[in-house]
């Protein structure tokens, strides 16, 4: 699929969707809409489709700013339900620079503002706002974030 932001590659299967989009901050928009519309179409609640959005927004900035400092790359997203239907597992996939953002220490949010360490802020917040976070540097030189966020008991899973 072509578009204005470059070359799309979507599979769905089951509520599955994969999307290759390139590393540039424009291109979230396109993953924005299939994340609304995959939440739509399990019935989440406002609040942890804010949080799924939330989530996605600040790793997927922080690839198109870091992983590919020299020329542009892609990203590889996919959103998938697990097998029993109480989560959403996102997953970044890029061939960047490696970095695991879960090595990173924890930002002292209780330091005045002028006397924190630059960065770190961001996957502290997608900690707290996902139900698992997971990372891994694979066999074929990709770093792999993978994000979970269950289904409250409450919400109605299938469409």
């Amino acid at each position: 699929m072509e578009n204005a932001i470059g070359r799309s590659e979507d599979r769905r299967i089951r509520g599955i969707f994969t999307l290759s989009l390139p590393a540039r901050r424009d291109a979230f928009e396109l993953l924005r809409e299939r994340l609304a519309a995959a939440a739509a179409q399990f019935r989440m609640p406002e609040r942890e489709t804010d949080h799924l959005l939330i989530a996605a927004d600040e790793v997927f900035s922080n690839i198109a700013e870091y992983a590919y400092p020299d020329d542009g790359g892609t990203v590889e997203v996919r959103l998938a339900e697990n097998s029993d239907g109480t989560a959403l597992s996102m997953s970044f996939s890029d061939r960047g620079i490696p970095f695991d953002p879960l090595a990173a220490p924890p930002p002292d949010t209780a330091a005045p503002p002028a006397e924190r360490r630059i960065g770190g802020l961001g996957i502290h917040i997608v900690r707290h706002l996902m139900d698992g976070v997971a990372y891994r540097r694979t066999d074929d030189g990709r770093n792999l974030l993978t994000l979970t966020k269950l289904f409250p008991a409450s919400a109605e899973v299938r469409p």
